[in-house]
């Protein structure tokens, strides 16, 4: 399916006068569909079929801060939606199944500033989830959430408990599936050990 996916890309950017691949943004995956920044577009690639389709403009790129464009790891998606936000944690875009956009513009306040965090799904809100990244010279061990009521990043309130993840920067959070548990995979960190799952039924309550 990866190689599916990459001919596609490579197809489409080929037959675009003027693109290169330096302009493609990678956006999340579903277990259905990949979708593609390019331009001021965002493509969905439908991985069972291999098609190829415009799915919503890209949001105003004057929303980001300088060089922080949302990537695969500062967004995520579920069905035909998807949140993207600035790779420093700022600026939110929700765009529906519809293609259809809702801007939450960075306001002050509160800096959660971190770069290759690893993101997915509040298991009951739905909303973006983001642990970890590296940021202020040091890799973060918290989860932040987005609160789309009040447009605001916020961290969550914690339990300390033998689960507790180390700090680090890139690897994947995954859901587990039952609306309560994130699975925290991979990614670096100063120490040694890994903690592959993450319980928030008895450490931490995201």
């Amino acid at each position: 399916m990866l190689v599916i996916t990459l001919l596609h890309t490579l197809s489409y950017v080929q037959e675009s006068a003027g693109q290169t691949l330096d302009d493609l943004l990678i956006l999340p995956q579903t277990n259905d569909a990949s979708f593609i920044g390019l331009e001021d577009s965002i493509y969905r690639l439908d991985l069972r079929s291999g098609e190829l389709n415009r799915h919503a403009p890209f949001p105003d790129r004057s929303l980001f801060a300088p060089n922080t464009l949302p990537q695969h790891n500062s967004s995520v998606a579920s069905g035909n939606e998807l949140w993207l936000w600035d790779s420093s944690i700022g600026s939110v875009v929700h765009i529906d199944s519809l293609g259809q956009s809702t801007v939450f513009p960075r306001e002050a306040g509160p800096t959660y500033s971190r770069f290759n965090p690893v993101s997915t799904l509040h298991p009951i809100s739905r909303l973006p989830l983001v642990f970890g990244g590296y940021g202020f010279y040091r890799a973060k061990n918290f989860f932040i959430y987005f609160d789309s009521d009040l447009g605001e990043w916020h961290e969550t309130s914690t339990i300390s408990g033998r689960h507790d993840p180390l700090p680090r920067h890139r690897g994947r959070l995954l859901e587990a599936g039952n609306a309560r548990d994130i699975y925290l995979l991979g990614g670096f960190t100063s120490e040694t050990e890994h903690d592959p799952h993450y319980d928030n039924a008895d450490s931490r309550r995201a």
